[in-house]
């Protein structure tokens, strides 16, 4: 009888346990779907596999440096859509209006994830190298920008990032802050690409 029993017992408790185990799959399953972002260009959706152009503008006070680079749009009307420009370095530079030390790596091209939350990703391979007088190179390996205007188009945001140690000065400061705006634009109207979410 006590074996019975304690059976039961050790049976009561592995149905709560499955029961428990059983409501997040539930839950999830009852999530709703993410909403889909729709990339367009002059109202109207822009093609998969159509040009695009990347610019990112770097400053660090009255010094300018652009990031610029042709690609394409990969995937347009999901969740997260993606951009690519293995170019991007082709049309790079800085303006050298206060100090010619100031240099950005050439070799790095660039990965864009827009999201329908208007948030975008940059992912910079190999990492985006910015050498200020000294001199001192600061590395990003990744961006994030919001494009809550509608437009992919983004406000300034300020960065610091840790210092590339070869072939700097030994005297460099450890961390250093770099503003950054990024700009998506279709190179046939030459604006920006506006964004709409879908159900």
């Amino acid at each position: 009888m006590r074996a019975s029993r304690s059976i039961g017992i050790v049976c009561a408790a592995l149905a709560v346990a499955l029961a428990g185990a059983a409501a997040p799959a539930g839950s999830a399953a009852a999530a709703k779907p993410k909403p889909n972002l729709i990339i367009k260009s002059a109202g109207a959706e822009a093609p998969v596999s159509s040009t695009a152009e990347e610019l990112l503008v770097i400053s660090r006070g009255a010094e300018l440096c652009f990031g610029e680079g042709v690609g394409e749009l990969e995937t347009n009307g999901r969740p997260v859509d993606q951009l690519s420009f293995p170019s991007f370095w082709n049309r790079s530079g800085c303006q050298h209006n206060v100090n010619v030390e100031y240099h950005l790596s050439r070799l790095t091209a660039t990965v864009v994830t827009v999201a329908s939350n208007d948030t975008a990703q940059v992912k910079f391979e190999p990492k985006l190298a910015v050498t200020i007088p000294g001199p001192c190179t600061y590395e990003y390996g990744r961006l994030k920008f919001s494009f809550s205007s509608g437009y992919t188009e983004s406000p300034s945001i300020t960065v610091a990032a840790k210092l590339h140690k070869k072939g700097s000065n030994p005297g460099c400061a450890a961390e250093e802050s770099l503003t950054f705006r990024e700009i998506l634009s279709d190179p046939k109207t030459g604006s920006p690409y506006e964004l709409e979410t879908t159900p």
